[in-house]
């Protein structure tokens, strides 16, 4: 299989407001794959235990699957199994932890094999594809969004408060996890990202400071975290960006 990734750069930062980084973000660029969590819940630290673990039981499960075949494609459903992994560990801990109870997590994976880009999400983290243009692969999981699509339903609650998340690694009794597969042009970059930074910058300003720093991961990571902050800085806010080579190319073994 060819390694048509060019670079990866991933970024986080507690933010302005919050004492501790309940986010959590892990780069495996040997076998192109990437995974964020932002933690909930569970006490003081709970979420940073969650999203800890959402992150490194997924990778662990999946690591051990891609290097019984390497260079071989995955059936996407394989990304679903390693959050279901997850989520048993993680409502295990918290059962047996006082300090944990109710903690959770959203988690947002990827998986690059040659041009094709496979992602997994559960929760409101997203991944977006940038090229002239921004787009939102993933769907957040939040009543919010939900309330969106329904007219009546939004009708009845446009006067609540509706940030709450319809799901979440360790504290759904049903986990439902929605995988999408895509192949990656030339010159695109995958931008995976907390809601730390969605909160604070639109996909237009998003799209203008990736723009402006010429697609490079490293200048544009830094500066997204840089202008969530400038914002605000409300949360804690983690990004992770993915380029690919323009001379990439498939080839057989």
């Amino acid at each position: 299989m060819v390694k048509c990734i060019v670079q990866i750069k991933c970024r986080t930062d507690k933010g302005k407001r919050r004492q501790i980084n309940q986010d959590m973000i892990l780069s495996d660029s040997e076998r192109g794959l990437i995974l964020l969590a932002d933690g909930i819940g569970g006490g003081h630290r709970g979420g940073e235990v969650a999203s800890e673990l959402a992150v490194n039981e997924a990778h662990a499960y999946l690591k051990d699957k891609l290097d019984l075949n390497p260079g071989k494609p995955v059936d996407p459903a394989l990304l679903s199994e390693a959050v279901a992994h997850a989520h048993k560990i993680i409502k295990e801990k918290a059962r047996c932890s006082k300090e944990c109870h109710g903690m959770g997590t959203t988690l947002v994976i990827l998986l690059m094999q040659g041009r094709m880009a496979s992602i997994c999400h559960v929760g409101d983290s997203r991944a977006y594809i940038i090229q002239k243009e921004i787009q939102q692969i993933t769907e957040d999981h939040t009543f919010q969004n939900y309330i969106g699509q329904h007219a009546l339903i939004r009708s009845l609650f446009f006067h609540k408060k509706t940030r709450t998340l319809t799901q979440a690694v360790g504290i759904s009794e049903e986990l439902c996890p929605e995988s999408v597969q895509m192949e990656i042009a030339n010159g695109a970059v995958l931008l995976l990202c907390s809601d730390g930074l969605t909160d604070m910058l639109s996909d237009t300003e998003i799209l203008k400071i990736i723009h402006d720093n010429k697609f490079d991961p490293d200048t544009s990571a830094d500066a997204l975290v840089a202008e969530a902050n400038k914002k605000g800085g409300i949360d804690n806010i983690t990004v992770a960006l993915l380029s690919l080579q323009d001379n990439c190319r498939n080839k057989t073994k």
